[in-house]
């Protein structure tokens, strides 16, 4: 999963690096079968890493976590950044109001 990659990336500057698993199976949500789509509750541990990303390590994970294989292709660098600005936003405010976040996979 991609968003495990980022997490790797913050964690270790490192994508490719073994990170935890972002959910375990009882974290699904979506009550769909096999095919999804999916709908998992992330881990508290990668939220509150991720909203505690400060400013001045967003282009830095940006860089690493665009040189991540499951990107189709390279991703503009900028881009990645901006990404990852979002995905901290979105981390923060699910820290700050107390609730879960959620990744929904459409394979």
């Amino acid at each position: 999963m991609l968003v495990g990659r980022l997490w790797a990336a913050i964690r270790h500057g490192d994508p490719d690096v073994a990170a935890e698993r972002l959910s375990t199976d009882e974290a699904r949500v979506d009550g769909n079968g096999d095919e999804g789509p999916y709908l998992l509750r992330l881990k508290p541990a990668f939220v509150n890493e991720l909203a505690a990303l400060p400013d001045e390590r967003i282009d830095d994970v940006a860089a690493v976590w665009r040189g991540a294989e499951e990107w189709v292709g390279r991703p503009d660098e900028q881009l990645v950044a901006e990404i990852v600005g979002e995905l901290r936003r979105v981390a923060r405010r699910a820290v700050a109001g107390d609730v879960h976040a959620y990744c929904w996979i459409c394979l």
